[in-house]
């Protein structure tokens, strides 16, 4: 009978970490600011920036693609502190898991913004 149990209990647990594994639900996003400007990171579920998430200046920053599951599309912008949109980018969640990053340079009085992602960017939400 115990054995019963255990194999049951073993295949709900399998189950749950596929099931995790599957949906890869908010990719982590990394952010090289090599400017000298501290800037904002936006998604859909922060609406409006109000620079609650801080991209550090001469720094590496991480951030959470928020609801982001496996063959749905996920957001990222980047704004200034007085909320000038810099960068907006639409990818498939999965893109933005497998090690996505994006690097911020201030070139000739501009931000010059690159990412990892491949392919056309669809539309925000």
């Amino acid at each position: 009978m115990w054995k019963i149990r255990f194999v049951v209990l073993l295949t709900g647990l399998v189950v749950l970490l596929a099931a995790c594994h599957f949906f890869n639900e908010n990719p982590v996003v990394t952010f090289h600011n090599t400017s000298d400007t501290r800037l904002c990171f936006g998604s859909p579920s922060f609406g409006s920036p109000s620079c609650e998430a801080k991209i550090k200046a001469r720094g590496e920053s991480h951030w959470a693609v928020d609801s982001c599951f496996q063959g749905h599309t996920g957001w990222v912008g980047i704004y200034t502190e007085s909320g000038q949109q810099i960068y907006s980018r639409s990818a498939r969640c999965e893109e933005w898991g497998d090690n996505a990053f994006v690097v911020i340079n201030w070139r000739d009085g501009a931000f010059v913004v690159a990412d990892s992602i491949n392919g056309p960017t669809p539309s925000p939400p």
